[in-house]
């Protein structure tokens, strides 16, 4: 079915070479398809058409985040918060890119921007959260995560970023049962069982921890 839409596209485009849904369409097409250099010519083309379609700007970051060009991608997400400053995921997007570079400060900003509009978002408490742990806020941290879980309990990122920090802290118990939920949650993660086996060591549970370090 994508491939006859790809080739009602085509057939528009050749009719009508200016007309932008036929270029934002088939960008979507090949995105579905996972032809990620063809969907960005589209999506190119759609916005030199009509530099004012944010949907197409937010599509294009997208595939570029993709493509692992990230700097190009933040200038996507930047262009459509131009035009729609209350786009979420945009917002979102470009927070995470600079959580992932390491601008904490940026990070936190677009994140609360995000928290501001849509506060019901949970992976913005955890990412806001896991900007503050690289920050060494580990109170703030912790009262993100807190609110990260309150609004999905079964959030598994956030009881072990929790758990790292409430294991930061020293409060052995209560990093001792994030973890644990953790590791229920999502065997296949790495870090639960590092910092689990980092918290046994505390309590000189030697054998217990070698036994979750070789789980890593």
């Amino acid at each position: 079915r994508v491939a006859d839409a790809v080739r009602a596209y085509d057939r528009a485009i050749a009719l009508r070479a200016d007309y932008v849904d036929p270029h934002f369409n088939r960008g979507n097409a090949m995105l579905r398809l996972q032809r990620h250099e063809e969907a960005l010519a589209c999506f190119d083309k759609a916005i030199a058409l009509s530099p004012q379609l944010a949907l197409a700007h937010y599509n294009r970051g997208t595939v570029l985040e993709s493509l692992g060009r990230k700097s190009e991608a933040m200038d996507s997400y930047r262009a459509v918060l131009a035009l729609e400053p209350q786009h979420t995921q945009a917002q979102f997007n470009l927070g995470s890119l600079y959580l992932g570079l390491k601008q904490f400060d940026a990070a936190v900003a677009c994140i609360d921007r995000v928290i501001a509009h849509a506060p019901q978002v949970a992976q913005a408490h955890f990412a806001r959260g896991s900007a503050m742990l690289k920050t060494n806020c580990v109170r703030e941290a912790i009262a993100s995560f807190d609110r990260a879980l309150a609004i999905d309990p079964e959030y598994a990122d956030a009881l072990s970023n929790r758990g790292a920090a409430r294991l930061q802290l020293k409060e052995y118990d209560a990093a001792f049962a994030d973890l644990d939920r953790a590791i229920r949650l999502n065997p296949q993660r790495a870090e639960p069982p590092f910092l689990m086996g980092t918290l046994l060591s505390e309590y000189k549970r030697h054998e217990e921890a070698l036994q979750q370090f070789q789980l890593i």
